[in-house]
């Protein structure tokens, strides 16, 4: 190689083509000078001694080890390296050699998780000032020419870095879905209302062709859509459901009125306290402390006279066991009784004989003849008949006259030559030996009477206890072999989870590989799993030592910056899109529209025409059920008048269905019912839609759109600031520091952004004096000490409702007593107030204490009636928070007659910050999200999305798309512009639309169409200096291929730009999802980047032009398209001499 050489003329060719494409171009970069000295540093770095490619070097040590080259200094190794989060070291990766030049990947290693990652490209410079080798693209190219600096084994070495902004992706067709359908809203709001309940809990909740995503979870201690805990029952809707199917899934509540649960050892229980109990006590009265003995002459669990096997089954089955029990004989199928000596028994005709037998051989004859022996074998005498005993015919058969003439000693002596070894001499006898193992071996008794050894197989042969009367472990055990209950282990495990989905309708989603998603509050994660969890474990250890709360949860947000999906957001179904979990039908109803009533499927099974549609007068009373009752009056029918396959919808004739001039609610699919029979489908949940007459349907009819209604949500804080609140709770902490800390950190958490607050503290005179226990004025308990505002996503004292609310935190310390009447019935005539003149707003009531009722109105029945009638007149949910020392049976009254089921507690013991802090999060929920999931695989065009703002006065406005969020001012961005799953607002819109109650936010994807195949060609032109060739090196590209959609990539190449239309293409890759093949980087794996040299030929890979096919192949269904969003093309200009 000629090194000498100070400067080269390199230059490029691009010209791409496609199906839209029409344009090429092509430019000449300028002169540049490479420093010779550059070159022999850049060659001279471990070219000979790399790992082999598919390898990489430096991961194995424990140590930094310099750079990495080929394992050297990296540490002492052999064990996984230990390293700092984000921490970097160099590597090294040999790609190859082709005809001499070696070609290799210099890159880096990245702390993650706690272990070394696989040689990857530095995306940021070890260290500040390098300067990058990027040349700017020719006029007109979008090509970028670059020396390969990430190959210092190689420094001729070009590359051809291509990023086309949004990625290369072929333009959907003609739109594949026509059908019509209205938008909720812009539908009459009291027919949206009664089918659309958000936050939804479960699918009953999501009416008009939607289903329940990510589901609100009530007061439960834990998200329903996550691993953990067992579940209360009557903290939500959906969890009561399947407690009902499997109540190892929640927590035991026991109602009963018996003195303790029944799954708890415990005092003898009280017949007829609880249906269970009696049916155990019915078979083992000793857990009520019930005689025991039926019509026995005494208990069988005490010894006496001997019992007999009529009195009782308990007798009867130990004295089958042991008959002197009983008194009976011990004969059996036994030639005598086994308390008695004689001759050898048989094992089979008793099991203590047969139990004896096993411990003693000698005591049993087993092998028996079949008449019996004129005298013992072993003594001389007559002669003996050879059916008496085996051991006597072999005997006579080795010697005939000990059976024909006489039993002599010669006879005798043959024994125990001839005989088996149990039969030799001496022969078998049961003896007195034997007899006492009946006591020894069998436990039984040769002494008539209901000895002690009776009582003690009373449990095992009855199943009974003799234990004291009390509710002892084998009582507890037959809850479930006598009742069928079970005492647990209770969990909410995988099982329960999926019923979420098979039972409630309602969409949970899993973030393999943790246990369960980081966006749900459930049992602790591994920090291993996420790099997310591992940062907010670093913070909060309990999140990976105890649990996974809702403050973990919140930190995604605020820690991580990573978007969680809405709780309970009812989401459309798309066009298209099926439930990967329904292999049958799916019914539901979309929007009416334009005379028209659109019936779609979600299943995975074409439904047949001819299901049948109700409907029935508004205001029915049967609207959402699975089971409505057909046999009303009014109620009318049509059916479907052609199939539905999955994914799709058809259009049902309004008039077809004698739907007109009123409104209406419709039910697909009902039960079988006037000769109609009903098609098994999946949910019938979500099979209901209202009609209204003369609605329009959206343009264009198959867009996705989404309209989300601002509706503020208001919490008024009633906190107890009682002088109980000053308790000693450890850690120099009392009730109220550790509530105050909570609260402080509640305000300034940028996920309360858009909530209003106000606070009032009880008992307290400020801001009106009455609020206490001898006034008991609720007119001044209603007064808030902080008015309500809205907290932003700015700190204090920029939002100035935070410093407010910390402000009146610190001001305060506990006194007095705790008038719960009072602070309550001012708390919800607050929300009522508030509610009555901004009925565009959400009021709740928080409602926080550590104790019981002291002073004023004491009757817990009244003051959980204020709760109530403010839930039952105006709406207004109460929510209970019980902080150590709170009684939970009174809170959860307050909870359930406020609407909200069951009260918050922390626990005596428990972290009172943290776990206040979750509760109020959980209260909190999502007020309308500034994020907005966007439908993966190609089937909306990301570039054909529209946001627009309509405020609650004013016309609306169209957002700008920008960028991406360095960019922003006013408008909206996607989280990845080549493959978006989010859209998001810019900070400054979010906060300008949280801001307006009753503006509203809608988002319109815009049609899917259908795609056909796409090629896109590029032609490329490498040019080296003088004394070199062109040889063509890798290719590396990345893409994102949903569904069965793929990309083909072809090369050819040719001496000239006009030679190519000859040459032949020859194939390089597929990059398809399985076998996932989507990404194949310069960094490897092999076979990984690919070699050109070698796919091309020696001879064609030193061709000067070469042009690249890309084409990208749809879904068979037309539905989705592949996605390029880049690729690199590497050459070299090695010597040609």
């Amino acid at each position: 190689m000629h090194h000498g050489r100070l400067d080269w003329r390199r230059s490029l060719m691009a010209y791409g083509s496609g199906p839209t494409r029409t344009s090429s171009s092509r430019g000449l970069l300028s002169l540049f000078v490479v420093p010779f000295l550059f070159l022999l540093v850049g060659c001279s770095q471990g070219i000979d001694d790399l790992p082999p490619r598919g390898s990489d070097n430096g991961a194995g040590g424990a140590g930094e080890g310099g750079s990495g080259q080929g394992g050297s200094g990296g540490g002492s190794g052999g064990a996984p390296a230990v390293c700092q989060e984000g921490q970097k070291k160099t590597c090294t990766v040999q790609l190859g050699e082709h005809n001499g030049v070696k070609s290799c990947f210099k890159g880096v290693h990245v702390c993650q998780n706690g272990a070394w990652s696989p040689c990857q490209e530095d995306k940021a410079p070890f260290a500040p000032g390098g300067a990058s080798s990027e040349k700017p693209a020719p006029p007109g190219s979008n090509n970028v020419l670059a020396d390969c600096a990430n190959n210092p084994c190689d420094p001729s070495c070009q590359v051809f870095d291509e990023d086309p902004p949004g990625g290369l992706k072929p333009f959907a067709q003609t739109p594949i879905f026509t059908w019509q359908t209205g938008d909720l809203g812009n539908y009459p709001a009291d027919l949206a209302a009664q089918g659309v309940a958000q936050p939804c809990a479960e699918g009953v909740d999501c009416q008009f062709n939607q289903y329940c995503s990510a589901p609100v979870f009530g007061t439960c201690n834990h998200n329903k859509c996550a691993v953990g805990a067992p579940l209360g029952v009557g903290c939500d809707p959906c969890v009561d459901d399947i407690c009902a199917i499997d109540p190892t899934c929640c927590e035991t509540t026991y109602g009963g009125t018996c003195a303790h649960d029944y799954c708890e050892v415990g005092a003898k229980l009280t017949d007829g306290c609880d249906p269970c109990v009696s049916s155990i006590c019915d078979v083992d009265p000793r857990c009520c402390g019930l005689p025991a003995w039926g019509s026995c002459s005494h208990d069988y669990c005490k010894t006496g006279g001997s019992l007999t096997t009529a009195c009782d089954p308990c007798a009867a089955s130990v004295c089958a066991d042991d008959p002197k029990c009983c008194n009976l004989g011990t004969t059996g199928t036994c030639a005598h009784g086994y308390c008695s000596t004689g001759n050898p028994l048989v094992p089979g005709c008793h099991s203590c004989v047969a139990q004896i037998c096993a411990a003693e051989p000698k005591c049993c004859d087993f092998t028996p003849g079949t008449v019996a022996c004129t005298h013992d074998y072993c003594v001389t005498g007559s002669k003996l008949n050879t059916a008496c005993d085996p051991c006597v015919a072999a005997v006579c058969a080795a010697q005939p006259s000990c059976c024909t003439g006489t039993w002599s000693a010669a006879c005798v002596n043959l024994v125990g030559s001839v005989c088996q070894q149990n039969d030799r001499c001496p022969s078998p006898k049961w003896t007195s030996s034997c007899v006492d193992k009946v006591a020894t071996v069998c436990g039984n008794s040769c002494t008539a009477g209901w000895t002690q050894r009776c009582v003690d197989k009373v449990p095992a042969l009855c199943g009974k206890t003799c234990d004291p009367s009390t509710w002892t472990a084998s009582c507890v055990d037959k809850v479930g072999s006598v009742c069928g209950k079970s005492c647990g282990p209770f969990e909410w495990d995988a099982a329960c989870v999926g019923m979420v989905d098979t039972v409630c309708g309602a969409k949970c989603y899993q973030d393999p590989p943790c246990s369960h998603n980081k966006c749900d509050s459930g049992e602790k994660l591994d920090a291993a799993c996420d790099s997310c969890v591992a940062t907010i474990c670093q913070e909060l250890p309990d999140c990976c030592n105890v649990a996974w709360t809702n403050l973990c949860v919140d930190r995604v947000k605020t820690l991580c910056g990573q978007g969680c999906p809405v709780k309970g957001d009812c989401v459309p179904w798309l066009p298209g899109q099926t439930d990967p979990d329904c292999a049958g039908y799916d019914l539901s109803i979309g929007v009416p529209c334009s005379g028209s009533v659109p019936v779609c499927n979600h299943g995975n099974a074409t439904a047949p025409a001819g299901v049948k549609l109700i409907h029935y007068a508004a205001g029915s009373g049967q609207f959402g059920k699975c089971s409505p009752n057909q046999a009303l009056a009014g109620v009318q029918s049509c059916v479907t008048p052609s199939p539905i396959p999955p994914g799709k919808c058809i259009n049902v004739p309004a008039a077809s269905c004698g739907l007109s001039a009123t409104k209406r609610e419709i039910m697909v699919n009902p039960p079988s019912y006037g000769g109609y029979t009903q098609l098994d489908e999946c949910q019938c949940l979500d099979n209901w839609a209202s009609f209204a007459p003369n609605v329009a349907c959206g343009s264009p009819s198959c867009s996705n759109t989404t309209t989300a209604t601002v509706k503020r949500v208001n919490m008024f804080i009633a906190l107890d600031r009682s002088g109980s609140m000053t308790t000693n709770i450890g850690g120099g902490e009392t009730r109220w520091s550790a509530t105050v800390k909570a609260l402080k950190k509640f305000v300034k958490d940028p996920g309360s952004a858009g909530l209003g607050v106000a606070l009032r503290f009880w008992p307290d005179n400020a801001p009106v004096s009455g609020c206490n226990d001898t006034t008991c004025s609720a007119t001044a308990c209603r007064s808030p000490l902080v008015d309500v505002g809205v907290l932003t996503l700015q700190s204090a004292p920029t939002d100035t409702q935070e410093k407010k609310l910390v402000d009146a935190l610190d001001a305060k310390s506990p006194n007095g007593n705790t008038p719960m009447y009072p602070a309550l019935s001012g708390a919800t005539q607050w929300a009522i107030n508030y509610k009555n003149a901004n009925p565009n707003e959400d009021a709740i009531v928080v409602f926080a204490t550590d104790g019981d009722p002291v002073g004023c109105n004491e009757s817990e029945t009244d003051i959980s009636d204020l709760a109530g009638t403010a839930f039952s007149t105006k709406g207004i949910k109460t929510y209970a928070i019980g902080i150590q020392g709170a009684a939970q049976t009174f809170m959860n009254l307050i909870a359930t007659k406020g609407g909200t089921k069951k009260g918050f507690f922390v626990a005596p013991g428990g972290n009172v910050e943290n776990e206040l802090l979750s509760a109020l999060i959980q209260i909190k929920g999502d007020t309308l999200s500034c994020d907005f999931v966007v439908p993966n695989g190609g089937v909306y065009d990301p570039s054909a999305a529209k946001v627009t703002f309509t405020p609650s006065a004013g016309a609306p406005v169209v957002l700008a798309n920008l960028a991406s969020a360095a960019g922003c001012g006013a408008g909206w961005y996607y989280d990845d512009p080549a493959n978006p799953a989010q859209l998001k607002l810019c900070p400054s819109t979010c906060q300008t639309v949280l801001n307006d109650a009753g503006a509203k936010l809608s988002v319109d994807l815009g049609c899917p169409g259908g795609y056909d195949p796409a090629t896109f060609t590029y032609k490329y032109e490498a040019v080296c200096p003088q004394g070199s060739t062109v040889q063509w090196g890798f290719l590396a590209y990345d893409t994102l291929t949903a569904a069965d959609t793929n990309v083909v990539f072809k090369a050819r190449t040719a001496t000239t730009q006009a030679g190519l239309a000859a040459a032949a293409y020859k194939n390089l890759a597929t990059a398809q999802a399985s076998p996932n093949t989507q990404v194949c980087l310069m960094s490897g794996p092999a076979p990984c980047p690919l070699s050109l040299f070698d796919k091309l030929g020696a001879g064609d890979a030193r061709q000067r032009h070469l042009e690249l096919s890309i084409t990208l192949n749809p879904a068979s269904n037309k539905s989705a398209a592949a996605i390029v969003k880049s690729w690199d093309l590497s050459y070299s200009c090695p010597d040609s001499e």
